[in-house]
């Protein structure tokens, strides 16, 4: 009886306990955004001023794995569609925790239009399940990998607590 005791209040407490899904990484497209350039490096665009839209356009339990070589995200539905459906005025947040780790625009990486200091993704090499951000910078401007956060800790170590970090 008393085994059988301690086996039920076990199971009451297992229950009880949820376990921690830990940090959730998903991308926002932006309600609104101002973007600036910076006089001392003309060209280097930053976003400034950017609100999240209200629900994720990837949310984490959409995200199959990231890759972090190809700084790719897989993605468990047909992206490309969606994607492709957007104007060069669109652009995204990645977040960690509903935290903005870095922000996007969506865009063809026609070299007249490549900006830098932000990433971007492009409709055009985008494809059905995968979702590659890139990320313009020059060697001769190392500010610019300093400005490149697709691998920052924050979104490597999310990915690698649930297992799906490649």
């Amino acid at each position: 009886m008393k085994r059988i005791l301690f086996i039920i209040i076990s199971l009451l407490l297992l229950a009880g306990c949820r376990k921690n899904g830990g940090a959730k990484v998903e991308i926002y497209l932006l309600q609104s955004y101002t973007t600036e350039t910076d006089p001392s490096n003309p060209g280097l665009v930053s976003i400034n001023n950017a609100i999240l839209q209200d629900t994720p356009f990837v949310r984490d339990d959409e995200i199959r794995y990231y890759d972090q070589q190809a700084r790719s995200f897989r993605i468990r539905t047909n992206i490309k569609q969606d994607v492709q459906t957007f104007g060069p005025d669109k652009a995204f947040a990645v977040t960690v925790n509903n935290t903005p780790i870095y922000y996007g625009r969506v865009h063809p990486a026609y070299l007249s239009s490549i900006t830098f200091g932000i990433a971007t993704i492009d409709p055009i090499l985008t494809g059905t399940n995968d979702l590659p951000v890139r990320y313009a910078f020059m060697d001769q401007v190392p500010a610019l990998q300093q400005l490149d956060k697709r691998n920052d800790p924050a979104i490597l170590n999310a990915f690698r607590a649930t297992g799906r970090l490649r």
